[in-house]
């Protein structure tokens, strides 16, 4: 037990180390000010500016977006930017380098959670290759070091989330579901898009408690309870801002009309190159709209347009989602040139290690049909508005390492059997194949 928790420190010690000097080498904390600083979180940036100058929740007058309070984003990351903006300066290389940190550390401890969700589904061999790949892998490194989004704090509640459902399920208790809630409104105040796996989650959690339903039942309520409390400051601010119930994001129509807008025939069919109906562009959309509503109407008309189209072509939106459900898991490319194929060429690796450690994994039981479960449904969103931006497949890819480390855990301790078997003694495959006896849980 010693020994594991002492590689779990070496291999944090590592991927902190890694991304460290990533930083250093590439000197990522200076960012070209073109675009009003995309690789600060763009839009999050420039709402944390507007907070840090005092201005409130809402869009600066040097913002593409129309000025004014907004709910176009979850509150939470903004809200640490604007800390760090208002302690080391707006958009300077000192607040790059403070946030840079807090995503390395975020990412870091995602290892630990990589390493207790693997060892709790199979073992901590499993555990501990998950945590190393994940210490390693480029986009984790990516997303602390050198975009400044909310990628990695996201990731690491996700994680988080996942295992103490599992943990809940094997005792249920209400102080246990209280904290849960918590943790369950705290995460969709940085991106909501997690509430899409609440319902089979709690689904979940109810099938699999085997004993008293009642305690379930309750435990489920209370659990509801405590996120509604923790959603409801945001919930209050936005109604009482737009003057009608607004939930914790305002543009959803923005995003499913943008999904869309290749089929009005104003683009080439490629969806990074549909227009943002939120910026400038929706002046010449529709003047009218954007000059006498505020963000929600006009994110409540784009919605309107959206579904009539929907409804008017089902079957060719039918198609699109299915084109983005393979676009999602299959061929999103961060960047052009090589570097897109090196990043296409390591994510294809980990998903077919990922579906083989899945297959080896069908005796499991009803934990890995939970992951599984958050696998499936978190990318639901991306399937009916845009799929295109890396970003977001990224939350899932720490899970995909989990399943491939499995794998991987597989590959090794047939080695180390034939190895036995055939009377080898190559000392690498027997120190990765110890223990033999615990080749399952």
């Amino acid at each position: 037990m010693k020994s594991q928790k002492n590689i779990l420190f070496g291999i944090m010690a590592f991927g902190l180390g890694i991304r460290l000097l990533v930083a250093i080498l590439t000197t990522s904390w200076v960012f070209p000010s073109d675009g009003h600083f995309w690789q600060y979180g763009y839009e999050m940036g420039q709402v944390a500016a507007s907070l840090a100058l005092g201005n409130g929740f809402s869009w600066p007058e040097w913002s593409n977006y129309p000025h004014g309070p907004t709910s176009w984003m979850a509150p939470a990351y903004p809200l640490i930017m604007a800390g760090v903006f208002k302690v080391f300066g707006i958009y300077s290389m000192h607040s790059a380098m403070a946030l840079e940190f807090l995503l390395s550390l975020a990412s870091v401890l995602t290892c630990i959670l990589v390493y207790v969700l693997g060892k709790h589904l199979y073992n901590a061999q499993t555990g501990l290759i998950g945590a190393f790949l994940l210490a390693i892998y480029p986009p984790a490194i990516f997303y602390s070091v050198r975009s400044l989004w909310d990628t990695s704090i996201f990731t690491c509640c996700l994680l988080l989330v996942v295992l103490l459902f599992l943990k809940l399920a094997d005792a249920p208790t209400l102080k246990r579901g209280s904290g849960l809630g918590l943790i369950l409104g705290v995460t969709a105040l940085i991106n909501p898009i997690i509430i899409c796996t609440y319902p089979f989650a709690l689904a979940w959690l109810y099938l699999k408690a085997d004993g008293n339903r009642i305690l379930v039942l309750k435990t489920i309520g209370l659990m509801l309870t405590a996120f509604c409390l923790a959603i409801s400051p945001w919930l209050v601010r936005n109604y009482l801002t737009f003057g009608q119930f607004t939930f914790i994001k305002s543009n959803f129509g923005n995003e499913l009309y943008v999904g869309i807008k290749q089929y009005l025939g104003r683009d080439n069919g490629d969806e990074s190159s549909s227009q943002d109906i939120g910026s400038v562009s929706f002046r010449k959309f529709n003047r009218t709209v954007l000059e006498e509503s505020n963000e929600v109407t006009r994110n409540g008309f784009l919605l309107r347009q959206a579904m009539m189209f929907i409804a008017e072509h089902p079957l060719r939106f039918a198609q699109q989602v299915m084109r983005r459900f393979a676009r999602y898991w299959t061929f999103m490319r961060p960047y052009p040139g090589w570097q897109a194929t090196i990043s296409l060429t390591i994510y294809l690796t980990v998903l077919l290690l990922a579906l083989a450690g899945i297959i080896l994994s069908k005796a499991k039981g009803r934990d890995v049909q939970l992951v599984l479960l958050f696998l499936l449904s978190l990318p639901f969103p991306y399937y009916l508005t845009v799929a295109h931006i890396f970003r977001y497949r990224f939350p899932v890819e720490p899970i995909l390492l989990i399943f491939a480390a499995y794998t991987l855990y597989r590959i090794v301790m047939c080695l180390a059997f034939s190895s036995r078997l055939h009377g080898f003694t190559n000392p690498y495959v027997r120190v990765l194949g110890k223990p033999l006896t615990n080749f399952e849980k």
